[in-house]
């Protein structure tokens, strides 16, 4: 079972990939020409990119640390939510064709993108897919970590909500709302005792809010 944990966000990112993959190949090409289906080509080019740099950055790395007790489930039920949210995006048929909306969902993918690369870079070692504290743990507050305590997750939201708005369809949107975003704010709210263990995270999270700048 405890092995089974770990090669689990790795089997997770390998079964992500494929799907993207092919399934947002054949949405391209279904896409036909023009403008809807070059918006949905980078966006699937941009989608692959970041589960491939978050896998040799974060994933690997997973199947040589120890199993954790703290988390709770929420790995599994965060990974549950974003998958159902690209699955769903990416099969169902755009019941709007905007091109406002495209290229806002291109921006908004390509910041949630590189902000949630740039937040695992800076926390380095300290960065998990599971909920855990490592040796020496200690309270980062350089990059994005200077706004908001989880700029991770927030990246991740964000990029997902740029991919459900490129392929345009309001029950992907939905599932974003509905279920991603309340798996986030649990696992938030399940990590955050036991960050509060670290020396200075009380300090830090004191001057700083979760997500969003001024709201939570």
């Amino acid at each position: 079972m405890k092995r089974q944990r770990l090669t689990m966000p790795v089997v997770f990112a390998a079964v992500l990939f494929m799907f993207v993959l092919v399934a947002g190949t054949l949405r391209v090409y279904g896409s036909g020409s023009g403008r809807q289906a070059a918006t949905a080509g980078i966006a699937v080019l941009l989608y692959l990119a970041w589960v491939v740099l978050e896998f040799c950055l974060v994933s690997l790395r997973e199947l040589s640390v120890p199993a954790s007790s703290g988390d709770r489930g929420s790995f599994e039920m965060y990974a549950l939510a974003q998958g159902v949210t690209v699955v769903a995006a990416i099969l169902l048929p755009g019941a709007w064709d905007s091109p406002v909306t495209s290229i806002l969902g291109l921006a908004l993918l390509a910041w949630g993108c590189g902000l949630r690369l740039g937040a695992i870079v800076e926390l380095g070692r300290f960065y998990s897919r599971r909920v855990r504290l490592v040796e020496n743990h200690r309270v980062v507050t350089t990059g994005p970590y200077r706004l908001v305590r989880h700029p991770a997750y927030l990246g991740t939201l964000i990029g997902h909500l740029g991919l459900v708005l490129v392929f345009g369809h309001w029950l992907p949107l939905l599932v974003w709302a509905a279920l991603f975003v309340p798996m986030v704010v649990r696992r938030i709210l399940v990590e955050e005792p036991l960050l509060l263990q670290v020396e200075g995270y009380a300090a830090y999270a004191a001057g700083r809010k979760r997500l969003v700048p001024g709201v939570w």
